[in-house]
């Protein structure tokens, strides 16, 4: 359930993929796209959700993008990027593009029998299966953290939809709730959709100011509800999710008068606990925690959040796993405490969890174990009140596997 655009071409040299690049950002600079570089891969991030993938493979240029996410009004914009491309290419380029739009430039026939197609079979997807699955997750990346799941509602990356909306007489609301870009033009709309994805996935609201990473997307999510209010001074906004960002911020309150858009759920996965999922087991951390990977990548690593950079964590845990040749059903040692060690069992999962004193903080060690695969969790907690919540929610963790048809594009 896929729509993705592509181009291709086949390149005589390897320094001829390097002129491409540079080509390519050069188009990227015209249009103030950021353009990120991984060896031979790269990507343009156009708005959120709305990217480009630049590869070179076995003397083949390819640049694609799977658009159907975000909406019609990016695939127009991906074709206008393309046109640019070719028109300064000295070689032949190809493009394959299932929509047909790239030949035709029809947007209505875009919008209307394309994506609103797409989001119609979409629609009647979810309200098959509603009554048969315990969360619904769409257009969700399968490697990313899954948000608490609500009755009733639809996970999606532009937050709680009520499953409801999905029926046939609201195609027209879905569409405008669902994508992001669903005019050609870059309207008021379209500012307050690339806003809300952010607040919904990406925003640590009074953790903004954590680290770069959090800063800059409060930031963008600033400018997005400016600009979007600039366009049309009568769009519903979620204000109060912008002066909580602008106080957090120290920003001015640009936004005046406005009309203030109700939001049920609270707008913000990471308000809430998250599950990061490691494997096939499952890891309830707090939404706005700072995830970070071990150098050797082998281990997550989360720490509390804090409000401003230069203050230091509270808790922190490790994580790590092993699999073994065969299934196993005893713990592997532990650094335990007598008085303080405790066996458990929940879904499958059996656990082991030991505290141990230390002078600044308390070590509290977790050994989990399903089938053939254990996970080690070390946590590290400088303040006893939170101990007894942190103790709970690591007894939450699961083994099983993300189901990946109910999160598929």
């Amino acid at each position: 359930m896929t729509i993705e655009i592509v181009l291709e071409g086949k390149l005589t040299e390897e320094k001829d993929f390097e002129g491409y690049l540079e080509l390519i950002q050069d188009i990227c600079k015209e249009r103030k796209l950021k353009m990120e570089f991984y060896d031979r891969l790269s990507f343009i991030d156009v708005c959120p959700e709305g990217y480009i993938q630049v590869s070179y493979e076995n003397q083949y240029l390819s640049i694609s993008s799977q658009t159907n996410v975000v909406g019609a009004g990016f695939h127009a914009y991906v074709c206008e990027f393309l046109d640019v491309l070719i028109e300064k290419s000295p070689l032949e380029l190809q493009v394959s593009d299932p929509t047909d739009y790239f030949a035709h430039r029809d947007f209505e026939r875009l919008k209307y029998k394309i994506y609103y197609q797409w989001l119609s079979d979409l629609s009647a997807y979810i309200l098959d299966q509603k009554d048969q699955v315990k969360d619904l997750c769409i257009s969700w990346q399968v490697d990313y953290y899954l948000p608490k799941e609500k009755k009733g509602y639809v996970i999606t990356p532009m937050g709680y939809i009520p499953v409801t909306l999905f029926e046939p007489q609201h195609l027209e609301e879905l569409a405008q709730t669902f994508f992001i870009w669903n005019n050609k033009e870059k309207n008021a709309l379209f500012y307050k959709n690339c806003a809300l994805n952010l607040l919904w996935k990406e925003c640590y609201f009074e953790y903004s100011n954590m680290d770069e990473k959090t800063i800059d997307t409060a930031h963008m999510i600033l400018d997005y509800l400016e600009m979007a209010f600039e366009k049309d001074a009568s769009i519903p906004l979620p204000i109060l999710e912008y002066y909580e960002l602008c106080e957090t911020m120290n920003r001015e309150i640009k936004i005046t008068n406005p009309i203030s858009m109700i939001s049920i759920p609270q707008i913000g996965y990471r308000r809430d606990i998250i599950q990061y999922q490691l494997g096939a087991w499952s890891i309830p951390v707090d939404g706005c925690a700072e995830k970070r990977v071990t150098s050797d990548k082998t281990a997550l690593v989360f720490m509390a959040p804090f409000c401003q950079n230069d203050q230091t964590w509270h808790w922190m845990y490790k994580i790590s796993t092993m699999t073994f040749e065969e299934s196993i059903d005893h713990f592997l040692p532990l650094i335990t405490n007598d008085e303080q060690h405790e066996i458990f069992e929940c879904e499958g999962v059996k656990g082991a969890i030991s505290i141990t004193k230390e002078d600044e903080y308390q070590l509290i060690h977790a050994q989990y174990i399903c089938k053939n695969e254990t996970l080690f969790l070390h946590l590290y907690v400088r303040l006893n009140e939170t101990i007894d919540p942190l103790m709970d929610l690591i007894k939450h963790v699961r083994y099983r596997s993300l189901n990946s048809d109910l999160k598929a594009n």
